[in-house]
């Protein structure tokens, strides 16, 4: 009945040709709307997940951040990485390579955070150790395994005292997760740095003679996040302990926000255009099967079943469908082409604007025959339930 389900189709072909041409005409639409729907969306979430900035929570104020406050954002399941932070004082350093000299940043890090290990770097830290910035690295020259000066200073009854210590690079940091000129070093050195501004003479950077008590509590923290999806609930448990945060949370909300609003829009119209699919599909099948009421019953008399005449007409109707599925899979690749290369200026190479993954065209075309198949039941049902021969030999 296959068989001759196509070859019924090729005798009667421009009809066939209009009917897939309507049934592409409703689907490709649709293909390239929910391809820039999840292209758009997807970019988004990659920019925020990529981002180690996006799932990072820092303290804008000071506060008394005592062991058990760490240990009880250490213990959470959303929280990817916590560290100690001292006061604002210690950020600030001057860094030597040869004849050359910039100030940078100074972060202080340890295992597992998130930034180094974005850029493919080892996080096990040593006090001798010190990941640059690719920006500050590009000024200096600097590769991994290059000695690097780290000059701090202070001034003393209007003397200003300055010292030095000298590190070894173990890492470049990816330019893409750190742009600032920056470098990331263990927090005992961030608080040696700290502690000689502050005064006293720690056994780094100075001969450990006067060395600052032992910290109960600290300024401040820098946590990051497990990852988008729990990072609203850990920004809302910080701030609801009446700590003044920053993050990117607002960012994160927002995404939500718009994929939410993009499924509520594509859902409409994909109901509407899989109603209009059904409609043509069954305005043909009605059609076709009017039109051949005499041919069917000479089929009957041929020896043909009732059985199988559905069963060709269910195939005619299933081929239609996939062949205007198949004109809609065209047409959006090529409307993809266009659009990823009409934006690939403005958003970069790398971005991608008009997207389907393989399972959402395989969904698609599983819709499509499902429309397909049904469309066609539901016409013989009404046109061909109470066939008889002799009432259409009659009128031939």
């Amino acid at each position: 009945m296959f068989k001759l389900a196509i070859r019924d189709l090729v005798f009667d072909r421009w009809m066939s040709l209009c009917t897939a041409i309507t049934v592409c005409a409703i689907i490709a639409p649709l293909l390239l709307l929910y391809s820039l729907r999840f292209g758009i969306v997807s970019t988004m979430q990659h920019s925020l997940v990529s981002d180690p900035y996006a799932l990072r929570i820092s303290f804008r104020t000071g506060a008394q951040l005592d062991e058990a406050f760490f240990k009880s954002i250490r213990d959470r399941d959303d929280v990817a990485f916590v560290i100690e932070q001292t006061r604002d004082i210690s950020n600030s350093v001057v860094i030597f390579k040869d004849n050359k000299r910039i100030s940078v940043n100074a972060e202080a890090s340890g295992y597992g955070d998130p930034t180094l290990l974005m850029s493919k770097l080892d996080s096990n830290f040593q006090n001798d150790s010190v990941y640059v910035s690719a920006s500050a690295a590009t000024r200096l020259k600097l590769a991994q395994g290059d000695s690097l000066s780290v000059q701090i200073s202070r001034l003393n009854e209007g003397i200003t005292q300055i010292k030095r210590a000298v590190f070894k690079v173990r890492g470049i940091i990816n330019s893409k997760y750190e742009k600032r000129d920056a470098i990331y070093l263990s927090l005992p050195v961030i608080l040696a740095i700290e502690d000689y501004k502050s005064g006293y003479e720690p056994e780094i950077f100075s001969d450990g003679s006067k060395v600052a008590p032992v910290r109960h509590y600290y300024e401040k923290a820098l946590i990051y996040g497990k990852d988008i999806y729990t990072l609203e609930a850990l920004v809302s448990y910080l701030e609801a302990q009446g700590y003044d945060i920053n993050s990117k949370v607002h960012e994160v909300v927002g995404l939500k926000n718009i994929k939410s609003t993009l499924d509520f829009i594509f859902t409409v119209i994909a109901s509407c255009s899989s109603f209009c699919a059904f409609l043509v599909l069954i305005g043909f099948n009605t059609g076709a099967i009017k039109r051949r009421m005499k041919s069917i019953a000479l089929m009957r008399l041929t020896g043909f079943s009732m059985g199988q005449i559905k069963t060709m007409i269910v195939y005619e109707n299933l081929i239609l469908g996939l062949c205007g599925m198949l004109l809609s899979l065209l047409l959006y690749l090529s409307g993809s082409f266009i659009f990823n290369q009409r934006f690939a200026l403005q958003l970069g190479q790398d971005s991608v604007v008009s997207t389907l993954l393989a399972e959402h065209i395989a969904i698609a075309f599983v819709l499509c025959a499902a429309v397909s198949v049904f469309s066609a039941l539901m016409c013989l049902s009404m046109l061909l339930g109470r066939f008889n021969v002799a009432d259409k030999l009659r009128e031939i």
